[in-house]
């Protein structure tokens, strides 16, 4: 009878593993789908950005009258572009630490992610 109890106690702990393993596999799956809907708005804005800023110093450089004033145009692309390019990195830093601290925290039996 022993073998039995022991056998029962096995399955009872496996059940356990699974719904666990079910119940992480479900958070993972929702925050994959959160952050891939993140990362979406946040290329299509960012792209867009950049698309703005580029066709803005087009119109400028085409009417810009002489080799100066082109020079300065595009000097300030150059510089709004380092700028956005800081600013992209510091939102994608952002989103990976907080995607990160969420996996962390839903890999742990009992916790729940940090939002």
């Amino acid at each position: 009878m022993t073998e039995f109890a022991g056998f029962q106690q096995g399955i009872e702990r496996a059940r356990s593993m699974n719904e666990h393993f079910a119940s992480t596999a479900r958070t993972a799956a929702e925050q994959m789908l959160e952050n891939g809907q993140e990362i979406g708005t946040r290329l299509a804005s960012q792209a867009s950005t950049a698309r703005e800023r580029l066709l803005t110093c087009l119109d400028e450089l085409a009417s810009a009258g002489d080799p100066a004033r082109a020079s300065q145009i595009g000097a300030s692309y150059v510089s709004d572009s380092l700028r956005a390019y800081g600013q992209n990195m510091a939102e994608w830093s952002e989103l990976i630490l907080r995607s990160y601290r969420r996996g962390l925290d839903g890999a742990v039996p009992g916790t729940a992610p940090a939002e």
